[in-house]
């Protein structure tokens, strides 16, 4: 059977106040039981830097501890998640714990930031010589997740299934890696892949430009399944979609339980045409530059005017596939 043991403090300044664990035990000299085990002390008073320590309590026995405080101008200090980051008025003032001396009497707003929380902001009205304890408590980002785009009310699809417009806050998102798509009619569509594995909150802010280009996938196969950047984007045995911004992407067709992919460059307008081939993806020719078409039309290219003709033997491909039907033209 344990015995709680037995704190006594004291202090060189008659007003210094006594916290153990964060709460207040009044003004020195202070005796008091305690829990046998490690405790934080802190001793404050105006016009004097704080004495902040942590003591062992013994079972059944007496901790004594004397603060001596020196003179100092006033302090804020911030406690919480350890290496948190601190911003004070929006500058960075580096990570959790820390004690600054340095700010100027008036309002403040301070913020803090860590990956697995959600930020924690507030204000502080310091006043010189006084010190301050500000201990920041934060939610988990454990199944959080935030979209927000420019314009704003776009369209949000989560690993393929919509969850609402921007700016938009969901929860209970499992952890894990997470494909986002933003679209909004008249702009081009951005995709995301957001990894949360660590527990971390997702976040996309993206800015949706105009124009864009359209992207066309022919698979060969009805139960294919298309990705843009490991984000599902369709099925079937040809899937357009689009238009989709700017950028280099990875582009993988998903057939019998099989995936081949290839890197593309997608440009600023038009149409990206693609092809499932073998054990790759690769571009398609437009119709007209396929020796296919040309023989499916035949003669008929040479009804026209004689810039007609011209026109379609300079699109014609050069040289013919070994093998294809050549069509000479007249």
């Amino acid at each position: 059977m344990a015995a709680d043991g037995i704190l006594k403090v004291k202090s060189n300044v008659a007003t210094a106040e006594v916290f153990v664990d964060g709460q207040s035990l009044g003004t020195v000299p202070i005796t008091r039981f305690l829990p046998p085990g490690s405790h934080a002390i802190r001793v404050v008073a105006d016009n004097y830097d704080p004495y902040v320590r942590r003591v062992e309590v013994l079972d059944g026995k007496a901790t004594d501890v004397n603060a001596a405080l020196m003179d100092g101008v006033g302090t804020a200090e911030f406690t919480g998640p350890a290496a948190a980051r601190l911003e004070i008025d929006g500058h960075d003032r580096g990570v959790l714990p820390t004690r600054l001396s340095d700010l100027t009497p008036g309002p403040h707003t301070w913020k803090v930031t860590s990956p697995k929380y959600e930020p924690a902001e507030g204000k502080l009205d310091y006043v010189q010589g006084k010190n301050y304890l500000i201990d920041v408590s934060m939610a988990s980002s454990e199944g959080v997740f935030v979209v927000d785009s420019t314009p704003t009310g776009a369209q949000v699809l989560l690993d393929g299934k919509s969850v609402g417009q921007t700016p938009l806050r969901l929860h209970g998102v499992p952890p894990g890696i997470h494909g986002v798509i933003v679209q909004a009619p008249d702009h081009a569509t951005v995709i995301r892949t957001v990894d949360t594995t660590d527990g971390s909150r997702g976040e996309v802010v993206a800015t949706l430009p105009k124009g864009g280009s359209m992207l066309k996938i022919t698979t060969g196969s009805a139960d294919a399944k298309v990705f843009l950047d490991g984000t599902p984007i369709g099925e079937g045995a040809s899937v357009r979609f689009g238009p989709i911004e700017k950028g280099r992407m990875q582009v993988a067709v998903e057939t019998d339980g099989k995936r081949v992919s290839a890197a593309f460059s997608i440009p600023g307008s038009g149409t990206l045409l693609l092809r499932r081939s073998g054990d790759t993806v690769e571009k398609q020719k437009p119709l007209t530059q396929r020796w296919g078409f040309w023989a499916a039309i035949g003669g008929g290219v040479a009804v026209g005017t004689g810039a007609g003709i011209a026109t379609a033997v300079a699109v014609q491909p050069e040289p013919p596939p070994s093998g294809d039907t050549v069509v000479t033209l007249p």
